[in-house]
């Protein structure tokens, strides 16, 4: 069987992709409003801060800046729930 490392392992990039997708499904909620905020944005570290101010983790802003924006865009939420 599997030990108790490799399940912990498993469990931990579960997890973490859980909540990448909790991320995309909160930005897919606002879309309108994630793109103007990375539209004004200077950089990724100004969309990064701006991100935060409004909850998203470093790696749920990271998910949502490295997605390109046509996809983020015209993603519905039964393609965010079949991703992994």
């Amino acid at each position: 069987g599997l030990n108790k490392e490799v399940l912990q392992d498993l469990t931990d990039k579960l997890t973490a992709d859980i909540h990448i997708l909790d991320g995309l499904v909160k930005a897919l909620d606002d879309i309108d409003e994630i793109i103007a905020l990375i539209k004004e944005s200077k950089d990724k570290r100004e969309a990064t801060s701006k991100l935060a101010v409004r909850g998203y983790s470093e790696e749920q802003s990271k998910a949502i800046l490295d997605m390109r924006l046509s996809k983020l865009a015209n993603m519905e939420y039964a393609d965010l729930l079949l991703q992994n």
